[in-house]
């Protein structure tokens, strides 16, 4: 959701370390871009209270401000919160060998990943560890959007708006 300008010094920082410049008003055009798109869509109404709140704040780093839609996100499909940041697991290592220990920690049988990590994800590392490892070939469901074109692959946001209760 984010279309906020990050700190472009900040290259090879973590993704928990991605500080947004809030010396433009992004939150507003983030609004205005969410009413533009979906103003007539059936639950936006119902909804963008939710995305006002969390766009009323200033947000210093991006994940901070991808938490609160997630955490949003969570409550409007009755999902249980179950979200775990990876750097409270204080595990030192990088790419697809913090993946697996991250899966030992939790003991995860199985991981999945999505098709794009295939030219740098190694399933031996699981396999190795007696995690199962499956590449998803997810293929996008089609959703009715009106008179408008479906697009594939948008944010959950897209479909709540949509379809409200039915998106789950």
């Amino acid at each position: 959701m984010a279309d906020c300008s990050i700190e472009k010094n900040k290259r090879d920082a973590l993704i928990n370390e991605m500080v947004i410049q809030n010396d433009e008003p992004w939150q507003e055009k983030m609004l205005k871009t969410l009413h533009f798109i979906y103003g007539k869509a059936p639950f936006y109404e119902k909804h963008i209270e939710l995305f006002r709140d969390i766009l009323s704040q200033e947000w210093e780093k991006l994940v901070d401000l991808n938490i609160a839609v997630i955490k949003t996100l969570y409550r409007c499909l009755g999902l249980r919160d179950n979200l775990l940041m990876s750097s409270i697991l204080g595990i030192d290592l990088m790419k697809d060998d913090k993946l697996v220990a991250i899966c030992e920690e939790l003991g995860a049988g199985i991981y999945l990943a999505n098709n794009g990590s295939k030219d740098y994800i190694d399933p031996g590392k699981f396999h190795g560890r007696g995690i199962g490892f499956v590449f998803q070939d997810y293929g996008h469901p089609e959703y009715p959007v009106q008179k408008y074109q479906f697009k594939p692959y948008l944010s959950a946001i897209d479909l709540l708006f949509w379809h409200g209760p039915d998106t789950l």
